[in-house]
């Protein structure tokens, strides 16, 4: 039998080797996959602009040639044993469109009195995150005309729609209510 007698100092920097073999190996394993650390867990220098580059990359290069082949696979083993032959699958990608940056976009277009109050539905819509009805009356689906810039309360716009029924006041009073309950919380 033999004792073996090792400075700890040596098996320390052992470890530390051993630590920076796994990070290699872990790098090695992410690039073969062509996933950026952010994916991973393991970003440490990252804002928002340069998560969102990360994102749309990995999406344009690795996912949807990924969507691509799994919808050609599908497509062509698939659907043809079911006997669908005027259909295709398509597996659809994330939506990067900023409904904030959208909006500042428009901003000029709104001013100008280019765009209707039913244009801008969807866009409200996709902020709040609910659902919108477009408004029925006609005067929604045209271009509001261009006014001088003049602050407008949100009370003021309530008595403006409130011209309309007395349940669509109701409704627009409730969704009000609802929208501060959401900011206060």
């Amino acid at each position: 039998m033999k004792v073996e007698i090792k400075s700890l100092a040596e098996i320390l920097q052992e470890d530390a080797l051993f630590l920076e073999y796994d990070e290699k190996t872990r790098n090695k394993i992410r690039s073969s996959f062509r996933l950026p650390p952010i994916y991973t867990g393991e970003s440490q220098d990252y804002n928002k602009a340069t998560a969102d580059t990360a994102r749309k990359t990995t999406e344009e290069q690795v996912f949807q040639p990924e969507r691509m082949i799994i919808t050609g696979k599908l497509n062509t083993l698939f659907l043809p044993d079911l006997d669908l032959w005027h259909v295709r699958l398509i597996l659809n990608g994330p939506d990067f469109r900023d409904p904030l940056e959208i909006a500042k976009v428009l901003t000029p277009f709104i001013q100008a009195g280019a765009v209707s109050p039913n244009d801008l539905r969807d866009l409200a819509g996709r902020i709040l995150g609910k659902t919108l009805e477009e408004w029925p009356e006609e005067e929604y689906h045209r271009p509001i005309e261009a006014k001088p810039k003049t602050s407008t309360s949100l009370f003021d716009t309530v008595l403006q729609k409130s011209a309309g029924s007395q349940e669509e006041l109701v409704h627009l009073l409730k969704d009000v209510r609802d929208e501060l309950e959401e900011i206060g919380k």
